[in-house]
């Protein structure tokens, strides 16, 4: 399976028609309101969303094509010389009393909706188009409650025209499967598992379904005390989400009054495609957390010694957590005082210096954050390597995958990842190993779990069955540490059975004889004794996987942390390389960071053994380039890790 120009398709049908009189040419299979749409005509539509699956409930979009009654343009496909009229005054009057019917049914005293926090009230949007307000004549809603058992979505189901937006939103997009129906009639309602309460149910809590109401009904709640006010009232800033390395991209409207985050909501770009999870949505709280420290703090002389914070400090009696391992900053803070920034830059620069004139360089080490922007990483090894004279430096990658980046790096040569999590829709199979996406990284886990229900063939390896178990075709519950003797019994399938990629291996890789000779070893009835999966489901897996056009694996830290996490890595990047699958749409290896900017981190050097872009610290010539730039000697070894300075 050698990687090749691609062939050329068959040429998609087209059809020509006429949109209020404006020809236009689009695929077949195209609706009208997405033709509509190409010529910039505006057709409305409350249960519309071009990221799900149409459904046509709303009946507001409906447009005349000459036909008896009129076509719904959300679900309608265009006609080769179809003749389309999106206004006329039959149409209007329709859509004005499809309004207006739902206007009399809403919740409010004046029966105007609410603007909500997830953009325009697209149904006060028709109301004020039309000119519409409540009228007495037409019928109310009698009550269907409000359900504010969630801490921070309010459901008023009042406000709920069953446009089933929520409905797909949950399944469609973030595939949790949570809301539906509930009642006949009039009683209808959405429903969150068996009619539970949403704060009772098996919602996670994403937001994805208030983002997606078009009325009002789903609404987030005042975050952490902050009033919600109208967007335009709010200052909107751009950002990406610093909490997993999924790298989600987020809209922050601020309030400057009161100095806060009003509520964030997803930006439509190609990594994430608008999605949040319950951390990006609404984990902003930490930010007006009393607790958070605004200003340098200098231990007073007179406090107790340092050490623990626990009920063994001498001089104290009293404990200084709280249950649960929270710091009670009631009881340590009397023990620090306020400082100005230069005061304790001052006490910081003076004492380091003293450590280092007093031990030497090797008695200081730093350790960054992947939380830091590059600038931030960077200057920070810096300061360590060239203000202290060590390469003590180190972050979270050392607990994280830095195993699977000396994999990658020996086996591709590159540390970094070789696919996105959105290419998993081209692969025909998909392998999650040692990773709990869905609560991990939970936007990444709903591309894996949507490409699965589009016909991606997904096969999750891990002890423990956690939830993306439930959405994979093939769940292999391995026994703790036994994945390379699993994943050698795949590779001694595919080469015993003929699925390698000889091609590939040919012209791409090296010391393939070496890696046959190894997992000779290892037939599926020994690999399967070893790690507790049947030998017939391995040959099964090994199937799949060698006979797919495209495989991509993704792996956590179930395989990188480990004491065999490089040897872990390396299999699957063999399991790739053998097959082919490097370097194709739907292929490659991505390890699924845990921290928002690990590989920037990584990039910029704040690893004790290479300075930026990966350039060996104990090379010579790579070193006095840096002394060059930076004016100033370098150590010549390498530093310690993390693990190895604690």
């Amino acid at each position: 399976m050698a990687i090749a120009s691609a062939s050329p398709t068959e040429l998609t049908k087209n059809v020509t028609l006429r949109i209020d009189g404006r020809e236009v040419t689009v695929a077949d299979g195209t609706t009208i309101l997405e033709a509509a749409a190409q010529l910039g005509i505006e057709i409305p539509a409350l249960c519309h969303d071009p990221r799900y699956d149409p459904v046509g409930v709303c009946r507001m979009c409906v447009v005349d094509v000459g036909a008896r009654v009129y076509a719904a343009a959300c679900v309608r496909p265009c006609e080769e010389g179809m003749e389309v009229s999106t206004k006329n005054a039959q149409l209007e009057r329709q859509r004005s009393m499809l309004t207006e019917l739902l206007l009399s049914d809403q919740p409010d005293p004046e029966r105007d909706p609410k603007e909500t926090t997830t953009g325009d009230n697209e149904l006060l949007v028709l109301v004020r188009q039309y000119g519409l307000s409540k009228q007495d004549g037409l019928p109310q809603g009698q009550g269907r409650g409000i359900d504010d058992s969630n801490p921070v979505i309010s459901v008023n189901h009042d406000a709920c025209i069953l446009c089933d937006r929520c409905v797909r939103a949950c399944d469609d997009i973030q595939g949790n499967d949570v809301i539906g129906r509930s009642g006949k009639g009039y009683t209808t309602r959405i429903a969150f598992d068996l009619n539970d309460p949403m704060g009772e149910s098996s919602c996670v809590t994403c937001g994805e379904c208030v983002a997606a109401c078009p009325t009002g009904a789903l609404t987030n709640k005042p975050l952490h005390g902050v009033p919600i006010r109208p967007r335009e009232e709010l200052r909107q800033v751009e950002s990406v989400c610093p909490y997993c390395g999924v790298g989600c991209a987020l809209t922050f409207h601020v309030d400057d009054e009161r100095h806060a985050i009003a509520f964030a909501e997803g930006r439509d770009q190609p990594g994430s495609k608008g999605r949040l999870c319950v951390k990006g949505r609404y984990g902003w709280d930490y930010a007006r957390s009393p607790q958070r420290l605004t200003v340098p703090l200098i231990r007073r002389d007179d406090s107790y010694p340092k050490g623990p914070l626990s009920s063994d400090v001498k001089g104290n009696g009293r404990g200084q957590r709280k249950p649960g391992g929270l710091v009670d900053y009631d009881e340590v803070m009397p023990h620090f005082r306020e400082a100005t920034w230069e005061e304790a830059l001052d006490l910081i620069a003076t004492r380091l210096v003293a450590i280092r004139d007093e031990h030497g360089p090797g008695s200081i080490a730093g350790f960054g954050s992947a939380k830091c922007s590059n600038e931030e990483a960077y200057l920070f090894q810096k300061l360590i390597r060239a203000g202290f004279g060590t390469n003590n430096v180190d972050h979270c990658t050392r607990l994280c995958h830095a195993s699977s980046v000396a994999a990658l790096f020996e086996g591709i040569g590159s540390g970094a990842v070789s696919t996105t999590y959105g290419d998993i829709v081209n692969a025909d199979v998909a392998i999650l190993t040692g990773s709990n996406a869905a609560a991990n990284h939970p936007v990444a886990s709903s591309f894996f779990k949507q490409a699965q229900r589009r016909g991606t063939k997904l096969i999750v390896v891990d002890p423990r069955r956690e939830r993306m178990a439930e959405h994979a075709d093939i769940y292999c519950q391995i026994k703790p540490g036994t994945d390379v003797a699993f994943y050698n019994g795949i590779m001694h399938e595919i080469i015993e059975r003929g699925l390698i990629d000889r091609e590939f291996i040919a012209h791409r890789t090296t010391s393939y004889g070496e890696l046959a000779k190894m997992v000779k070893q290892y037939p599926p009835e020994r690999a399967g004794q070893i790690c507790g999966v049947a030998p017939a489901v391995i040959r099964e897996v090994a199937r799949l996987w060698g006979e797919a056009g495209a495989g991509i694996v993704f792996w956590g830290m179930g395989i990188s942390q480990h004491t065999t996490g490089t040897d872990n890595a390396r299999c699957l990047i063999a399991l790739c390389a053998i097959t082919g699958n490097v370097g194709r749409p739907g292929t490659g290896l991505h390890p699924l960071r845990g921290q928002n900017n690990v590989q920037g981190a990584s990039d910029v050097g704040l690893i004790p053994m290479f300075y930026p872009d990966y350039q060996p610290v104990d090379r010579p010539a790579v070193r006095e380039r840096f002394e060059a730039a930076w004016g100033c000697s370098l150590d010549p070894q390498r530093g310690l890790t993390v693990t190895e300075i604690v």
